[in-house]
């Protein structure tokens, strides 16, 4: 077991070779940087954080993911009415209020939202907010430089990161009879914990030309055979109790590289074409 925790470990602190791609001329890099951060907004459930989103028009219309807002500190009663609050944290730090938009009474929105992983939220009371564009998911291809930004682990401030399209697939399910198709890439960039919601934005030949195609969703940790026995490793350990060796807890050193190794990516990560989000707020991101 120890050998597989010194596995992790090394999981942990390499470097895995990712291909980064230039964002373009120093003044062009600014230019992508400022406004990907002006437009992108850490998201809180009941004021703790959930992971991230961004605006996609000046009056405050705001996209995340399905699972960021809909997870397990979400409180729901017993006839389905939402108890939680929501809210975003803008690059300036401001906390400002948010209201799903979305019908949760439609039980085919529900699903398709659910399938597609996207939320549309509302925050009142702004206006000339900086927001970004939506383009197509078909403008993408194979190799295509992205970046995205958004808020991992416990960072509080945005964090970019570069990367390339490596592939795409498609996803269906059937429900009732009716099926739900859904367009998906393999990314070469790093993601972890925190970041899903961010926007996907595909690099144009000038930053005004930047667009996002995707919702970053997903990410690929490391071997989930060494993460399973890992974990029941820990669940063992905490029945028995903490074994300090030289004044260290090593129960809670390990639980450290429990969680560490169930939130990292491994350098893979995954996006949902931003289509579906796009056909139902057109006209507004303009």
């Amino acid at each position: 077991m120890i050998n597989k925790i010194l596995l992790i470990i090394l999981l942990t602190n390499s470097c895995y070779g990712q291909i980064t791609t230039s964002l373009g001329d120093k003044v062009s890099t600014l230019n992508r940087i400022q406004s990907i951060k002006k437009s992108t907004c850490k998201v809180l459930v009941d004021k703790v954080k959930s992971g991230t989103g961004f605006f996609i028009s000046s009056d405050g219309l705001f996209v995340t993911n399905w699972h960021v807002i809909f997870n397990q500190i979400t409180r729901i009663d017993s006839v389905g009415k939402i108890l939680s609050s929501f809210s975003v944290v803008n690059s300036m730090n401001d906390t400002l209020v948010a209201k799903i938009v979305l019908n949760l009474s439609d039980e085919s929105a529900i699903q398709e939202a659910s399938f597609w992983d996207y939320c549309i939220l509302k925050i009142d009371g702004q206006d000339r907010i900086n927001f970004l564009k939506l383009g197509s998911f078909s403008d993408a291809y194979e190799g295509a430089p992205v970046y995205t930004c958004g808020y991992p682990l416990d960072l509080n401030e945005p964090f970019i990161t570069v990367g390339l399209i490596s592939s795409f697939f498609k996803q269906s399910i059937k429900v009732k009879s009716k099926d739900l198709n859904r367009e998906v890439a393999w990314l070469d960039l790093t993601t972890n914990k925190g970041n899903s919601g961010g926007p996907l934005v595909l690099i144009g030949e000038k930053p005004e030309d930047d667009r996002v195609i995707c919702l970053t969703s997903f990410i690929t940790t490391p071997n989930f055979n060494i993460l399973e026995n890992l974990n029941q490793y820990v669940q063992e350990m905490e029945k028995r109790g903490g074994v300090k060796l030289m004044g260290i807890d090593f129960l809670q050193y390990v639980k450290l590289i429990n969680e560490t190794a169930n939130s990292n990516s491994v350098g893979i990560s995954g996006c949902i074409s931003i289509e579906k989000v796009s056909s139902l707020t057109k006209g507004y991101n303009k």
